[in-house]
């Protein structure tokens, strides 16, 4: 189960590194247009892929206290992560070059 939640995560990482590298005008029409739609892409999915890759090797450790303590912290900072990617201004920096372009700035 750990193995394919990792393979899982690679797997959304990867189209998500596709998605934001490649300028295709049908590949990146879905996602750009409203805020949301495109924070989802640059923050939210990768987000969740390195989480996934993250939460596969808890399965190969032994004692329940310790994945508890850890799914703890775990979701407290993914719920503050969220909350950050969905209010907060993104930098120039992290939009890809081809956005920032079509953006004007």
């Amino acid at each position: 189960m750990g193995l394919t939640l990792s393979l899982c995560g690679l797997v959304l990482l990867a189209l998500t590194l596709w998605w934001r590298a490649a300028p295709a005008p049908g590949r990146t029409r879905w996602w750009t247009g409203m805020d949301l739609n495109e924070r989802s892409v640059l923050l939210g999915l990768p987000g969740f892929a390195l989480m996934l890759v993250a939460a596969g090797p808890m399965g190969t450790y032994e004692g329940e206290a310790w994945k508890l303590w850890f799914s703890l912290v775990f979701a407290v900072g993914g719920v503050m992560a969220m909350w950050a990617w969905l209010f907060l201004p993104l930098p120039r920096w992290l939009l890809p070059r081809w956005l920032r372009a079509r953006r004007g700035g």
